[in-house]
């Protein structure tokens, strides 16, 4: 029997898209979007100021409400791309206690935890309240079998104090 391999792109509403891989025999086949890892990152190499990008906040929810009962607790180990030494990824984590100050590697500004367990992640949150060193689109990603997965995305992102959320 041959298994071909392709990506399903769904769901485009108000600027979020999502990405489902899949593997089938069938080319109708569909498969569930990606809500369960060890490790989620949002990354993006799109940044009103160019080379810096500061996020004041980011949560993971298991609910695509991002309902305050079903935020996640970030308990595990965060990781990111390059930082300026005064606003480590660790800011972005600790709700309104400072913020992370991402500069690019290899292109991209990622910013990540890695858990300790497998959880159910359906929706994100990301607060940037900057006028200029803010994301302006952002892609989520699911660690898979050793690869990142992209799960979802959301393009178009303009300055706001309100979180910018990505359902899914």
């Amino acid at each position: 029997m041959k298994f071909t391999k392709f990506l399903l792109v769904f769901g485009i509403l108000r600027g979020v898209t999502c990405v489902v891989g899949t593997e089938t025999n069938s080319p109708t086949a569909e498969k569930e979007p990606i809500t369960k890892s060890d490790e989620w990152r949002i990354i993006t190499d799109k940044s009103q100021s160019g080379s810096i990008l500061d996020v004041n906040e980011l949560n993971f929810y298991s609910d695509a409400s991002c309902s305050s009962d079903s935020k996640v607790s970030p308990n595990g180990e965060v990781f990111s791309s390059a930082y300026h030494q005064c606003c480590p990824p660790e800011n972005a984590f600790n709700s309104g206690n400072g913020h992370w100050g991402g500069r690019r590697s290899g292109g991209f500004f990622w910013l990540g935890m890695k858990f300790d367990e497998v959880i159910t992640v359906k929706c994100i949150e990301i607060l940037q309240k900057g006028t200029s060193h803010y994301g302006t689109e952002w892609t989520v990603e699911a660690q898979i079998d050793g690869d990142w997965a992209m799960v979802a995305e959301k393009k178009n992102i303009l300055p706001s104090i309100e979180p910018v959320r990505i359902q899914w």
